[in-house]
């Protein structure tokens, strides 16, 4: 579960076996993982996020992800399509940077976004992304 609160600022809590909290859940601390963390993200305008991944739009229009990255669906290909692949920690989706994103979403292995002029990219697989 990912919140927003009026500052900019991101909380999550629930399971994170997926890293999809951003952070690291180790068993001393697991049950900690259940009461809101402050993630250290600042200045966030939007959140989404899909099964086992996370998003985060800032007020400049950064996308940062985070969470499962086995089929590619955070966005950042390093180490995408390997079966345990996952993104640690909130990091900047740097193949959406060229582009002003107004929508981003998760599925359970994929995620879609929508640019202000209505382009549409997907990314699923360990793809690059496609515009549709």
């Amino acid at each position: 579960m990912l919140a927003l609160n009026k500052k900019g600022r991101v909380y999550a809590w629930g399971t994170g076996e997926q890293h999809q909290l951003g952070r690291r859940i180790v068993e001393r601390i697991r049950l900690t993982s259940l009461s809101p963390c402050r993630l250290s993200l600042s200045k966030i305008a939007k959140i989404a996020y899909g099964a086992y991944h996370s998003f985060a739009i800032t007020e400049d229009g950064l996308i940062y992800a985070w969470g499962a990255n086995n089929f590619g669906q955070t966005g950042i290909m390093e180490g995408a399509g390997d079966g345990g692949a996952v993104v640690e920690n909130p990091r900047i989706v740097e193949s959406l940077q060229p582009y002003k994103i107004r929508e981003i979403q998760g599925g359970e292995h994929h995620s879609i976004a929508c640019t202000e002029d209505g382009r549409v990219w997907f990314g699923e697989g360990a793809t690059r992304g496609k515009q549709g």
